[in-house]
């Protein structure tokens, strides 16, 4: 398996570009939604950046040992989400096939989200979702190791 490992300094920094694309977009934000566990500190770095303070987590589970994979992603959000009627930007740090963020995004919208954009750091280009904003394309396949 191909594997990259991504130190603490290139994920901040990706962070750091990732929040000047949504900045630069002119789309402004309530809420940041984090999609747990990958996504958890860029969102965390980002809704600082954004001056956002609503942060939210949803928990996913796609992606088990050894790269095994689930036949869907399974999502579980919290009871005290609120994200009806406000603007909201989902964070994961990678998009591999786009099921995890495509039903993320999904569930967000039925909660009658305003709007709902995605983010992630490394956009894998066989992924089935196009991320609205992200870092770096990931044009072959390799599992991205992040700290």
């Amino acid at each position: 398996m191909n594997v990259v490992y991504i130190s603490w300094d290139k994920a901040i920094k990706m962070c750091y570009k990732l929040a000047e694309k949504v900045l630069k977009s002119n789309q402004g934000f309530d809420v940041v939604v984090a999609i747990s566990r990958g996504g958890l500190i860029p969102a965390r770095i980002i809704s600082d950046i954004l001056g956002i303070d609503e942060l939210y987590t949803i928990r996913s589970k796609f992606w088990g040992t050894g790269g095994t994979i689930a036949s869907e992603p399974l999502v579980r959000v919290p009871q005290n989400i609120n994200v009806k009627n406000k603007d909201v930007l989902v964070v994961d740090e990678v998009v591999d096939t786009g099921a995890t963020m495509t039903k993320t995004v999904k569930i967000i919208k039925n909660l009658e989200a305003r709007k709902v954009k995605a983010a992630t750091l490394h956009y894998k280009l066989r992924s089935k979702f196009i991320p609205d904003y992200y870092v770096e394309k990931v044009k072959k396949w390799v599992w991205i190791f992040y700290p």
